[in-house]
Formats: structure tokens, C-alpha cells, sequence
């Protein structure tokens, strides 16, 4: 299980809990891999049942609902305007063209789901035996989890140019397949980052649709503005 404290990992409602508690390792872009993902994840989760309903106060635990699908925290992205990198995730770097805030870390898991007694994919991997991606990538992998922070009570910014894909004319990406590094996706793709790009690209959707159709045009202090207006962090 990705976290072994049931209330240590989820949202808490009146009535149930939302555990964040099971993980599966693959390729996101192999359709077998996807396949695999759904039956394992969802075993999983009737087998923490049973798990929960050997402690106290829990017997009669029940499972309300489960995530429609398994979500990928990478996959794909495109290669836009600007890339985001770990550098400006962990250097709080502000741009011109800012569009959304991101705050969290360089949050990489484990590419093989280990969860104990690894979680980070840092240089600094306790597991005795490492696997064929640290091998390959340890020499430029951050040292340990303090290395991978963003900047206490500040942020980096997300520009509009890592929504806009090299080359296109009326296409905008949001959320986890935006122009970054992997170091870099590891921070932005947090559902908050997420959901405040996916305003920003909505908004400059819309701008571009009333103008000329190309979204590398859109009048980005304009954006800026609108979103501004509409309660946006920009």
C-alpha cells in the first residue's frame, strides 16, 4: 500500500474517509500496462478492506466508491513554447507571462511503486539493490528531498508559453501534459497547479477563439488581467 497510516494520507468527510493508499508502477502510454493498472489498483483496494476491518472501530468499513480510472502522475507532454524545469521549481522563478502559481515539490515517486523503504526517487535511495533507472539517471538526480523543495512561503510561476505546443496554431495543453521536465511535471502536476492552468488555458481558449484562431497571439497582459479579475493567482 502506497501509505500504511489510513489517516495519514486522505480527506476526511463527516461520514467517510478518501485514503490515498495504493500505487502501481508501469507504462501510462502501454495499453496493457493501463489494463493491468485497473484490475491490480482495484484488487487492491477490497484487499485494504479487509486489512482495515481487522482494527478497532472499523468492522463495518464498507467501500463507498472508487476513482473512475487510475490516474497517471506522468506520461506524455509536449514540447512548448517555454519547458519548465526543476531549476525554476526550486528557485521560485517568477516570468512575464505567468498564468498559474505552482507551490509543490519535486514530489518523484519510485518508477518501480516501491513505497517501502524508498518513496522519492532521489540519488540518495535507501533500497540495497538499484533499479535500472537509478542506474541510468542517478548522476543528475537530486541528492535528497531537501534538494527537491520549492522555496518556503513562496511559489513558482507556470507561463503561458508551457501551454502552447511548438509549432501549433489552435491547440492549448493544461495540466500534466504541459511543456516541462520530468523534474519540473514532479511539482506542477498537483491537482491546485492543475486545476489553475486549466483556467488559464480556458480563458486564453476563449480570447483566441474571438481573434484570430492562433494561440501563441493571445494578448497575455490581457489574460493576465481577466484572470485576475476572476479571482486567479497570477
Amino acid at each position: 500500500f502506497y501509505h500504511a497510516g489510513f489517516l495519514g494520507k486522505n480527506t476526511a468527510h463527516q461520514d467517510y474517509h478518501s485514503p490515498n493508499m495504493v500505487r502501481v508502477s508501469g507504462d501510462p502510454t502501454n495499453v496493457r500496462d493501463l489494463t493491468r493498472f485497473e484490475l491490480s489498483a482495484r484488487q487492491e483496494v477490497w484487499d485494504l478492506l479487509e486489512v482495515l476491518r481487522n482494527e478497532a472501530g472499523l468492522k463495518d468499513a464498507y467501500i463507498l466508491a472508487t476513482a473512475p480510472q487510475v490516474g497517471a502522475r506522468e506520461s506524455r507532454q509536449v514540447n512548448g513554447l517555454y519547458t519548465l524545469t526543476g531549476d525554476d521549481v526550486t528557485g521560485g522563478r517568477k516570468f512575464a507571462d505567468a498564468v498559474a502559481r505552482g507551490s509543490w515539490w519535486i514530489d518523484i515517486h519510485c518508477p518501480l511503486g516501491h513505497t517501502y523503504p524508498v518513496h522519492l526517487c532521489v540519488r540518495t535511495c535507501p533500497r540495497r539493490e538499484k533499479c535500472p533507472f537509478w542506474a541510468a539517471e542517478h548522476e543528475r538526480m537530486y541528492a535528497d528531498q531537501k534538494a527537491t523543495e520549492a522555496p518556503q512561503d513562496d511559489w513558482y510561476d507556470i507561463p503561458y508559453g508551457c501551454l502552447v505546443p511548438k509549432g501549433g496554431v489552435n491547440v492549448l495543453v493544461a495540466g500534466r501534459s504541459i511543456s516541462a521536465t520530468h523534474e519540473a511535471m514532479a511539482g506542477a502536476r498537483v491537482m491546485g497547479t492543475c486545476l489553475a492552468i486549466g483556467e488559464a488555458a480556458g480563458v486564453a481558449a476563449a480570447m483566441a477563439a474571438a481573434g484570430d484562431g492562433v494561440v501563441a497571439n493571445v494578448d497575455v497582459p490581457e489574460l493576465r488581467r481577466r484572470l485576475t479579475e476572476q479571482g486567479a493567482l497570477v
